[in-house]
């Protein structure tokens, strides 16, 4: 690796990931966990790290939804689906959804709000949210970390192959999803 490019991970790499795991973070704590593979960053620091902006984002926006209520999607139309999906699956599977959520696609950002309006007590809330970005942090950090692993036993064409593959079918996905939200 060029000799800048290393520099830049090892003085912001880390800010990078507390940055990164507070707005949708799967890309950037993967990323992270592959340059651990390749040993420019610490995957211990990075699931602490990544643990870290995971919960203050959750707790920012629980207090959100707890002192402003339903006002919040009133105030953003848009968030009304995902806020009536994520009340849904609270009211269904409760302590179960709070730990999950942050592994549900389309309503992460908007389910801790509709948490914090619910009735969720701070503290039990917190107690979750503690929990779950530990768990959402190790797994995502150690998805990295093995990807980087078996990207970095195969050949450089085989690995490009898989890397685009990979990207290829996230946009493909993405087009699913944002045609199934279109109707």
């Amino acid at each position: 690796m060029d000799h800048s490019y290393q520099t830049l991970i090892e003085q912001w790499g880390y800010a990078a990931v507390f940055l990164g795991s507070m707005f949708e973070g799967e890309i950037v704590v993967i990323t992270a966990g592959f340059l651990a593979q390749g040993g420019f960053l610490s995957l211990p620091l990075i699931m602490i790290i990544s643990w870290m902006g995971a919960i203050l984002s959750y707790e920012v926006l629980y207090f959100l939804g707890y002192y402003y209520g339903k006002d919040i999607v009133k105030i953003f139309p848009r968030l009304k689906a995902p806020a009536d999906r994520a009340s849904h699956l609270l009211v269904r599977y409760d302590t179960y959804f709070i730990i999950g959520v942050r592994f549900i696609y389309g309503i992460r950002i908007v389910s801790p709000i509709v948490i914090g309006y619910s009735g969720v007590t701070p503290l039990r809330f917190l107690f979750l949210n503690v929990l779950a970005g530990g768990l959402w942090s190790i797994t995502i950090g150690l998805i990295g970390y093995f990807l980087g692993e078996l990207i970095l036993k195969f050949p450089t064409y085989l690995s490009i192959f898989i890397l685009s593959g990979a990207i290829i079918l996230g946009f493909i996905g993405y087009g699913i999803y944002w045609l199934r939200k279109q109707k």
